[in-house]
C-alpha cells in the first residue's frame, strides 16, 4: 500500500481553484468536467469521504483545462489563479532571482529558451548505464518511454530537474512557484518517415499554465531527431497581431482540445522562419513553454534519447498519485530540499511534514 498526500496548501489551492473556474467556465463545460472527474475516482479504491472531495476537484480541473480551447479564456484563468495564490508566496525565499532575467525574457517572448546544461558529461554516462539495466519500456512506434518509476529513481534526475537555475526562470514565467509535476524519458530511433504522435506538431495541455524542461542525453544533430518549436506561437497576444487579429484564423491555430496534430507543411506555410531547430551535443538543456506549436523531428541517422521535467502549478490527482508512488525511500532521503523554493516544487514527490487528507492505493 503507497500513502500519497494532498499537502495542506494543495488541498486549499484545489478549493479556491475550483471556485475560480465556477466563476468563470460555463455550465456545459462544467458538467462534462464532473463527468469525467466520476469516471476516474475508480483510480482510488478504498477512499473516504474526506480524500473524495480533494481527488474529485483536481480531476475536474484536469478535466476543465483540457476541454478549454480559447486562449483568451484559459489567460484569464492564469490571471486569476496567480492572483488568488500570490499572497501564500510573499516571502523572498519563493522569488525567483533577477540574476536570470535574460532567460526569463526568452522564455516569455520566444517560448523557449537555452539554458546552462543540468547535467555533466559524466552525470549523462551515468544515466546511461543505469537506463540500459531498466529492460521495461513502453514502445509506441518508433518511441520507446521509460517507465516512470524507473525515471524517478534514476541517478541525477532529481538533481536536475531541481536545479535552482531553472527553478528560478520556470517560477517567473509560471508567475507562482514551480511545482514538479512530471518526468518522463524516451528514446527514438530511425524510421519511415510516417509521422505519429508527438512527431506532428501540436500544442500540450499539461496545466492553465506549464513549462518543460527538455535535456539531451545523446548528441543530436539535424538527422537524429532533434526537437522543433515555432517561436511566438504559445503567445495569443503575438499571434493576433501577426494575423491582424483574425478571429478565424486565432481560432483554427489554437482549437483541438489538446489532441489536434498538423501537419509540417501546414505550420511551414504558416509560419516560415520561426520553427526553430533544436541541435546540440549531450547535454544541451532549453526549458519551453510547450503550449506553442513543437514536435520531435524523425531520426533518419542515430537515436536520440531525452530527459524531460514538466512543471506546473496545480496538483492533478494522477500525477500525485504516480509521482510519489513511484520514488523509492532511499531516493526520497537523498532529495536537497534546502529551500523552500525546492521544498515546493518537489512536494508531489515527498510527504508533506502537515499532510491532509492521504490518499491511499
Amino acid at each position: 500500500m503507497t500513502s500519497t498526500k494532498f499537502t495542506e496548501y494543495d488541498v486549499g489551492l484545489l478549493e479556491r481553484t475550483t471556485q475560480t473556474i465556477n466563476n468563470i467556465v460555463d455550465a456545459e463545460t462544467m458538467a462534462k468536467a464532473k463527468d469525467y472527474a466520476a469516471e476516474k475516482i475508480e483510480l482510488f479504491p478504498g477512499i473516504i469521504p474526506s480524500q473524495l472531495v480533494n481527488i474529485d476537484r483536481a480531476f475536474v480541473l484536469w478535466s476543465v483545462q483540457k476541454q478549454i480551447d480559447n486562449p483568451y479564456l484559459r489567460k484569464r484563468i492564469k490571471a486569476c489563479i496567480s492572483t488568488q495564490e500570490k499572497s501564500f508566496f510573499s516571502s523572498d525565499r519563493y522569488i525567483s532571482s533577477s540574476k536570470y532575467n535574460k532567460l526569463s525574457k526568452s522564455l516569455s517572448v520566444d517560448g523557449v529558451t537555452m539554458i546552462p546544461p543540468v547535467l555533466t558529461e559524466s552525470q549523462i554516462d551515468d544515466i546511461a548505464v543505469y537506463l540500459r539495466s531498466q529492460s521495461e519500456t513502453i514502445v509506441e512506434g518508433s518511441v520507446h518511454h521509460y517507465r516512470i518509476g524507473d525515471v524517478v529513481n534514476a541517478p541525477h534526475i532529481l538533481e536536475a530537474a531541481l536545479n535552482p537555475i531553472v527553478l528560478s526562470v520556470v517560477t517567473t514565467h509560471l508567475g507562482l512557484p514551480a511545482t514538479l509535476v512530471d518526468l518522463s524519458i524516451w528514446e527514438s530511433f530511425p524510421r519511415s518517415n510516417e509521422t505519429h504522435g508527438a512527431q506532428l506538431f501540436h500544442r500540450d495541455r499539461d496545466d492553465f499554465v506549464s513549462c518543460k524542461m527538455f535535456v539531451y542525453l545523446d548528441d543530436v544533430g539535424t538527422n537524429d531527431g532533434p526537437h522543433l518549436f515555432v517561436r511566438h506561437s504559445h503567445d495569443v497576444e503575438r499571434l493576433g497581431s501577426m494575423f491582424n487579429y483574425d478571429q478565424n484564423i486565432i481560432e483554427a491555430l489554437f482549437s483541438g482540445k489538446g489532441d489536434r496534430r498538423e501537419d509540417s507543411s501546414h505550420i511551414n506555410r504558416v509560419f516560415h522562419d520561426d520553427i526553430m531547430e533544436i541541435t546540440g551535443a549531450k547535454g544541451t538543456s532549453f526549458l519551453e513553454n510547450t503550449y506553442g506549436f513543437h514536435r520531435g523531428k524523425i531520426p533518419t541517422k542515430g537515436k536520440r534519447t531525452v530527459f524531460q521535467a514538466v512543471y506546473g502549478i496545480i496538483p492533478f490527482a494522477e500525477r500525485v498519485r504516480r509521482m510519489s508512488a513511484s520514488l523509492k525511500s532511499d531516493q526520497s532521503e537523498s532529495i536537497n530540499l534546502s529551500t523552500q523554493q525546492r521544498q515546493h516544487a518537489a512536494r508531489l514527490l515527498t510527504e508533506s511534514p502537515e499532510p491532509a487528507n492521504a490518499i491511499t492505493k
